[in-house]
């Protein structure tokens, strides 16, 4: 895989989790609550592995190439 293709894999991992979160809160104004502790390991996810992982990946390698 190059560079590009794991970013861009990634990203689809990343929209995932987010549309998951879009679908349960849909749930919730509809009033189902979501299996404890969904949210947190959401949250904990994009905060891991989005914020550390993946942006650093961006920031280290990736953004440099582009200026």
């Amino acid at each position: 895989m190059t560079a590009c293709q794991i970013l861009k894999a990634e990203h689809d991992r990343i929209a995932a989790v987010v549309n998951a979160l879009e679908v349960i809160a849909a749930g919730v104004d509809n009033g189902q609550l979501p299996a404890p502790g969904t949210i947190a390991g959401a949250v904990e996810f994009l905060r891991g592995y989005a914020d550390q992982l993946h942006h650093g990946k961006e920031e280290a390698l990736f953004f440099p190439r582009l200026v």
